[in-house]
């Protein structure tokens, strides 16, 4: 247990989804990046906790959660959320979504608008790449013998972590946060690239101009999709956007203190 965080387990239409929770209020929801888990969002729970029902899920395939019986696409993720929402018995959440999370925070709030109060999305899943050249670069999962594929899992992480972020020669903590990210993808196997294939054939700016919720729409100045922040906005009615400073893929480990404010300011006064 990290800070009073509980986990529990959601019986939903689409199998268990295991989540965790803290503190009391108006729900907000946490959806995280492929291919991690809920546990990404730990460091940040506490501060977000001080108002709020926070409730971050595993999405389905990932961390704790049950497998899909198939390959989902973005609207059937979002109706997962959904669905986890009526089990808990909430009518209506903010939600922040990041990388993944946040295309399939998008879409709930797009499609079921009378479910969401807020939206914050960091780092929208938008490129200006045909899915086909997106698929090349998702590379399947290949058991080896002499286990040479962890150490590429490894490498692939480290990789997307910003300098400076975690300085060498890497500190434990570092170092812990690196292994649970490699196990988390270890863990979700093939489904790893089940979600990127989903956002990838994800229409986003399709979607955008049907949200009715306030926005905040966030980018790390050092963080792979940096460059949707500016498109992604400029098709929603009700919104605000950032460039976080020094923000990264990895953004609630470099300062979740900052980023919780972020959140909760939005939260408190959407300004839109």
């Amino acid at each position: 247990m990290t800070s009073g965080i509980l986990r529990a387990y959601a019986d939903t239409q689409y199998g268990q989804v295991h989540y965790r929770h803290l503190g009391r209020g108006q729900p907000l929801l946490l959806l995280h990046q492929t291919a991690s888990s809920s546990q990404q969002f730990e460091p940040m729970m506490p501060a977000l906790a001080s108002g709020y029902r926070v409730l971050a899920l595993d999405t389905p395939g990932y961390g704790m959660s049950d497998p899909p019986p198939h390959q989902y696409t973005v609207a059937e993720y979002a109706h997962s959320v959904v669905a986890f929402l009526d089990t808990l018995g909430i009518e209506r959440a903010s939600i922040y979504g990041h990388h993944t999370g946040a295309a399939i925070a998008c879409e709930v709030a797009a499609a079921y608008p009378d479910r969401v109060d807020r939206l914050i999305m960091y780092g929208p899943t938008y490129w200006d790449i045909p899915s086909d050249v997106l698929d090349a670069r998702n590379k399947p999962l290949s058991l080896k013998e002499d286990g040479s594929h962890l150490t590429e899992m490894w490498e692939d992480i480290t990789g997307r972590i910003r300098e400076g972020l975690f300085p060498t020669p890497y500190s434990k903590e570092a170092l812990d946060t690196i292994e649970r990210e490699v196990l988390w993808k270890l863990m979700a196997g093939e489904r790893y690239r089940e979600a990127y294939h989903a956002v990838y054939r994800y229409n986003i700016l399709e979607r955008l101009p049907l949200i009715e919720a306030p926005t905040l729409v966030l980018g790390g100045d050092q963080d792979t999709l940096r460059s949707a922040v500016e498109p992604v906005a400029a098709r929603i009615r009700r919104v605000r956007s950032h460039i976080v400073p020094g923000g990264s893929y990895f953004t609630s480990y470099d300062d979740p203190e900052a980023m919780a404010k972020q959140i909760l300011g939005f939260l408190a006064d959407p300004g839109v």
